[in-house]
């Protein structure tokens, strides 16, 4: 609703003068009159970003345990095969350390 003088100017065509002051308080208005319906609106936007801040959260959660649990896994498989490819290295090495030259500097060791 436009409030203001109506004048008519050159060929009787009208034209709506208004001032600043007959429209300040009408875009207000209809919020003025259904403060309740936003209050709940604004509420109830509150509550779905909550519940989704919230599942979203437990949703990541879940996920990094799962991707934690799979990297420890990875982990776990590689350390059994470096230990499997280097098991007669080791031996190897454990049986130069009792041979009698290296076994003075095997006890530096």
């Amino acid at each position: 609703m436009i409030a203001g003088i109506i004048s008519f100017k050159e060929n009787n065509y009208p034209q709506i003068i208004s001032s600043p002051l007959a429209l300040e308080g009408s875009r207000w208005r209809p919020l003025q009159k259904n403060i309740p319906l936003v209050t709940i609106c604004v509420f109830m936007l509150a509550v779905f970003a909550a519940v989704l801040w919230f599942s979203v959260d437990q949703i990541y959660q879940k996920e990094a345990i799962k991707q934690h649990g799979l990297t420890v896994a990875i982990i776990q498989n590689a350390e059994v095969i470096v230990k499997s490819l280097f098991a007669d290295f080791s031996q190897d090495l454990k049986f130069v350390a009792k041979l009698k030259p290296f076994s003075l500097t095997a006890g530096n060791w």
